[in-house]
């Protein structure tokens, strides 16, 4: 048995199939151009671009590949999946989607049979859909204290010791020095009561009064609430920071164990509704073992609960979740019952999520493949 060249997907590139004789790889960077005034325009890297792999090669059939090797090869296109790529060496290029296909034929024997046939395979990177934080402006890096403790573990003293490292005294020391009294001096020497006197009188209650009025609670009212609304309700910030909390220090770290990364264990958390559920509902699929009821479950459904149990052993935990999502779609509420126990809803919920959370989960298919035929053996 010949070893293959390349594979994609389950398609081998080998000598009865046929083998490329190129590979080029087109990797793109992406940098915008910032206009500045009297200036030569600066540059921006923006992150990674689009990549492309281009397979040229010839087939031979009788010698090299088979007169419908390409034909095979559309099939597997046409399903609009992205295959896993690797060379016979160990190399994994990632997941690449197959974008076009060409095929030239000439040399032709009796019949139409074409003994030459040429071609040229267009692949292009389909990227997760997880950027590392320093690529997105917007990416959540969990701070024991905030802002203020972010500070304070990039400039020791955070910034009030940054200031005092500049200015004696920081900015009050340094306004001491101007100005007698500092600011608050000078409001004073200006506005009799100073600020707060000075709006005091104009402003009945003082500016705290006025904004009372406007946004109930004040001020510190408002952005309580806008906060919030802006990270309640199972938003994937309250899902990350109960994946990373102490709430969920034991699950977290059994499911890291099993496979998952810290973005699928958010995506789960988000998906059950409830972060209480998140432990109970990961059990049901065997992150801590099957239980005799809960096998009896799984086997109404056409699935070996022992065996899911160990693909979440040997690291495939996402894999085995996906496919245990998708034999709950009809699942009954006394199955779900003996699965989940009183985090029966939160199992619910995750299977209700099941067209958003299959794709976060962002599992190799080849791998779901495998998984698949061995929990539904």
């Amino acid at each position: 048995m010949t070893k293959p060249l390349f594979q994609l997907g389950d398609f081998q590139f080998d000598l009865p199939n046929g083998v490329p004789q190129k590979l080029e790889w087109d990797a793109n960077y992406r940098w915008e151009e910032q206009g500045r005034l009297l200036r030569d325009p600066a540059q921006q890297f923006v992150g990674p671009g689009s990549q492309q792999i281009t397979l040229d090669g010839v087939l031979y059939p009788g010698f090299s590949g088979k007169q419908n090797t390409l034909e095979d090869l559309r099939k597997i296109a046409v399903k609009g999946e992205p295959l896993m790529f690797t060379d016979g060496l160990g190399k994994v290029y990632g997941q690449w989607a197959i974008k076009q296909l060409k095929e030239s034929k000439g040399t032709f024997a009796e019949g139409g049979n074409a003994r030459e046939i040429g071609f040229n395979i267009l692949l292009v990177y389909y990227a997760p859909d997880k950027p590392a934080p320093a690529a997105s402006p917007l990416a959540v890096v969990p701070s024991p204290a905030g802002l203020e403790g972010a500070l304070a573990a990039a400039v020791p003293g955070g910034l009030a010791g940054a200031l005092g490292a500049v200015l004696p005294g920081g900015l009050a020391g340094a306004l001491g020095a101007v100005i007698p009294g500092g600011l608050t001096g000078a409001l004073g020497a200006v506005l009799p009561g100073g600020l707060t006197g000075a709006l005091g009188s104009v402003l009945p209650g003082g500016i705290g009064g006025v904004l009372g009025n406007v946004l109930p609670g004040g001020l510190a009212g408002a952005v309580t609430s806008g906060l919030n609304t802006f990270i309640g309700g199972g938003s994937p910030f309250q899902a990350l920071e109960a994946a990373t909390g102490s709430a969920l220090g034991a699950v977290t770290q059994q499911a890291k164990g099993a496979g998952f990364n810290l973005g699928q264990i958010a995506n789960i958390a988000k998906a059950v509704g409830n972060k209480d559920y998140v432990g109970a509902a990961l059990g049901s699929f065997g992150l801590a073992g099957i239980s005799v009821p809960q096998n009896n479950a799984w086997a109404q459904l056409g699935v070996n609960g022992a065996k899911m149990a160990q693909a979440f052993a040997q690291g495939k935990g996402p894999a085995a979740t996906s496919i245990g999502i998708e034999a709950l779609r009809q699942a009954s509420p006394s199955v779900l019952q003996q699965l989940a126990g009183s985090a029966a809803p939160g199992l619910r919920n995750m299977v209700d999520a099941a067209a958003t959370l299959g794709p976060m989960l962002n599992v190799d298919p080849k791998i779901t493949n495998a998984v698949k035929q061995a929990v539904q053996s």
